[in-house]
């Protein structure tokens, strides 16, 4: 989807929204510039483990590997658990 990096650019109506923009801007044939996470979850006997980290880590590289700016996600992660190496790509944007 395309985003511009601001908290208010957000899509309206979290989840649903982004599904929309993202459907919108391919059939508008716009350039897409930010990968947006609709699901990711850890087992609840999994948990604690780092994987939510590790999760976002790969998607992080995917959307590099990609050509993508930028990656957004609603996370209930532990902030311990939040990558350290983010360079910009992940970072806390309030509730969305």
């Amino acid at each position: 989807m395309q985003w511009d990096g601001t908290v208010a650019g957000l899509p309206a109506g979290g989840y649903d929204g982004a599904l929309v923009a993202s459907v919108n801007g391919h059939e508008a044939s716009l350039p897409r510039d930010t990968l947006c996470i609709m699901a990711a979850a850890v087992r609840r006997d999994r948990q604690g483990g780092g994987l939510a980290g590790q999760a976002l880590t790969a998607l992080r590289d995917r959307a590099t590997a990609t050509g993508l700016a930028r990656v957004i996600a609603g996370a209930a992660i532990a902030e311990n658990q939040i990558p350290a190496d983010i360079d910009g790509l992940i970072r806390p944007v309030g509730p969305w």
